[in-house]
Parts: structure tokens; sequence; C-alpha cells
């Protein structure tokens, strides 16, 4: 069946007035016809995979001029919080050029740029995709995605000295049952700075802003809440806590427009 790839795949809302810039790369809620062709799954179950309204969560951020760039297809059709070579080879009828990329943990679970799975571990797909379209779908949509992202963090380390990614995902289950319970007091973050440590304040200070602005009722005193800003190596990073890991997104390093993206998994 021919995979007619959508050029659609973003939203791009607001201007950029500050060194910030937010990313919901999982709230996207579209699925192409082809696509549901292909699955052995109802929509329904393919949302699972979403993390659904997190960019209405957030919608109140461009009107604070911070543009926010969201997703507008599931991450169950592409996941655009993946590099571009994170592809499992047995999902498709020839096998990418080998990249170690593809033999991630995240990969080997079935959660690659194209994942395999949806929630609940079922499988999406019916049979063998077309390597071919696959490449089509990550040019038409991730790529644009993460040079739109590049373009915004470069435009703001040119106006402030420095850019923020913060990158929005929603929180995973076992930190939302503390939450319920009353048990979870604070956001652990970790930041990964690459450059100088002189950057961290102006980091910490410009998360405390837009956690503030658009999330109503965030503490604004780092303290409150437990925002380290320290160097971390990125395997370190991607060690980082329960509640939140800040990582730089799976696009090149732009310098020292450093990447703040807390994802709430």
């Amino acid at each position: 069946m021919r995979d007619s790839t959508p050029t659609d795949g973003f939203t791009v809302t607001g201007m950029p007035a500050t060194a910030l810039v937010l990313a919901s790369p999982h709230s996207g809620r579209a699925y192409p016809p082809a696509f549901l062709a292909q699955t052995r799954l109802r929509v329904d179950q393919l949302r699972r995979a979403e993390d659904a309204f997190v960019d209405t969560l957030v919608g109140a951020a461009p009107d604070r001029g911070v543009p926010l760039v969201a997703a507008h297809y599931g991450r169950a059709w592409l996941d655009l919080n993946r590099s571009a070579d994170e592809l499992d080879p047995s999902m498709f009828d020839t096998a990418p050029a080998p990249h170690p990329d593809q033999h991630g943990d995240r990969v080997r679970v079935g959660l690659g740029i194209l994942p395999r799975i949806a929630a609940h571990g079922l499988d999406i797909y019916t049979g063998p995709l077309s390597l071919a379209h696959a490449r089509a779908r990550i040019s038409a949509v991730h790529t644009p995605y993460h040079a739109t992202l590049a373009q915004l963090l470069d435009a703001a380390h040119v106006r402030h000295g420095h850019a923020v990614l913060i990158d929005c995902s929603t929180i995973d289950v076992e930190t939302a049952r503390h939450v319920a319970l009353g048990n979870a007091q604070e956001v652990d973050v970790q930041v990964d700075l690459d450059r100088a440590q002189k950057l961290a304040d102006k980091a910490r200070a410009a998360a405390v802003t837009a956690l503030a602005a658009v999330m109503p009722g965030t503490p604004t005193d780092p303290v409150a809440l437990a925002l380290p800003v320290t160097p971390k190596a990125p395997a370190a990073a991607a060690e980082a806590s329960r509640a939140s890991r800040l990582s730089p997104p799976p696009s090149a390093d732009r310098g020292s427009a450093h990447r703040l993206s807390p994802q709430w998994l």
C-alpha cells in the first residue's frame, strides 16, 4: 500500500520574545489514513501512547513570548523525540544501513522513531514496512521539526546570549501515584550543561521563569523547585531522576544554546 506521507507534521505558535522555546513532541493526536490501514490497532489503542493535551496545558506560553512547537501526528506514527537513526531493522522490508542508534534500549523495546509497539506492549503493524516510506516519513516531518527547533534556539541565543528548550511530556504512572498520595513534594530536574558553568545561573533563572509562566502555581524559588544546575556528562544526564529528565534532543548540539528538556515520563 502506498504510504501517503503528510507534510503538516507540527505547528509553531507564537513569536520568540525570550530565550525560551517549548516543544511538545508527543501530544499529536492525528493519524494518516495510510497508517490506519497498516495498523492492527484501533485508534483508541494508538492514542494511549500519546502525551495527550500537553500542548493545551502549555498553550498559554506563546502569549508570554515563548514559542510552542507541537506535534500534529501521534507518536505511534512517528516519535519526534528520537534520532532519525533509531530504527528497528526487524520492522522493514529492507534493512537500513547499520547505525549505533539501532542498538539503543528504546529501539530494543520497540520504541524507536517508528515505534513497533504502542501502550501495554501491543504490536502496531500487521507486517513489514517499506524502508523507503519510513525514510519519507522522517524527511517530511522529523527533519523539519528539528530544523525548526534549531532555528528558534539559534535566534534566541543570538538575541539573549543563551537559549533554553523545554521539552514537555507527561508524568509516569509511578510518579503520578506519589502525587495522588501526597508523597511527591518536589520535581527533580537534572540539567546537562556541556559548556561553561558560568551559564548555569542564567539557565536556572530562565527555567524557573518558563515554568512559572506556563504552569501557574510553580514555585519561583529555585530551592523550592529543587532545580539543581550542575555540569553532567550526557551519560549521567540520561540516568536522570524519576519525575523529570533533562537531556539534549536528538538533533545535533548547537554550541552554547543549551537545551533544558524536562520530560515528564
